[in-house]
């Protein structure tokens, strides 16, 4: 950015697009005598200042007690009492059912089309694309209308003192492997994939 002209910057790209001269030479003066200046005395306090304090970890786990504050981290977010490393393998198992559930789908619906492939053919063929801007809003409107069902049974259940989920370890991959998949369902290549099998509402293979 400082080896270039201030006419080349980045900053001075309105003035480019303006042809008042004194928009120029503002635009000009601004970039070279301020924007310049501190962008070099940011430079600077980088190399002489921050560098010699950084630490050369990067992961919170290097500060004082950073472990076990990670751990606390995970726990407050996902509400389960696992290891990090749990955490990890349990999201790459479930990661590998759904692959695994996804290539039978393959299997079942797509004569055992690689997955790679197919989800490009769902990309790009035109048979798996909306047709305009008013089914793609249909099938916006039905995702939504089936999370909100679900959400007010939830609700429900939690009101009569029904099973918590976030708080219950119990809770299996295959439902979570089963929620995502819902999810894929309402938009991009998964939703193709699951609606073959007819797990969405209505299939869209067309």
């Amino acid at each position: 950015m400082l080896a270039v002209p201030p006419e080349q910057s980045p900053f001075y790209s309105p003035a480019r697009r303006d042809d008042s001269p004194e928009v120029k030479s503002a635009f000009l003066a601004l970039v070279r005598d301020q924007i310049n200046p501190a962008v070099l005395r940011y430079q600077e306090f980088l190399k002489k200042e921050y560098l010699k304090a950084a630490r050369d970890a990067i992961g919170v786990s290097a500060n004082p007690d950073g472990a076990a504050c990670y751990r606390g981290s995970l726990r407050f977010m996902t509400s389960l009492d696992k290891t990090p490393d749990q955490l990890h393998q349990l999201g790459l198992s479930e990661l590998e059912k759904i692959e695994t559930e996804m290539k039978a789908l393959s299997a079942k619906s797509f004569g055992g089309e690689d997955l790679r492939t197919l989800f490009q053919k769902f990309r790009t063929d035109k048979k798996y694309l909306y047709r305009d801007r008013e089914e793609m809003i249909r099938d916006a409107q039905a995702a939504v209308d089936r999370a909100t069902a679900r959400h007010a049974a939830h609700l429900s259940l939690a009101a009569q003192g029904g099973p918590d989920h976030r708080a219950d370890p119990s809770v299996s991959g295959k439902d979570l492997g089963a929620a995502l998949s819902r999810l894929r369902a309402s938009t991009g290549a998964g939703r193709r994939l699951i609606a073959s099998a007819s797990i969405s509402p209505r299939s869209r293979a067309r």
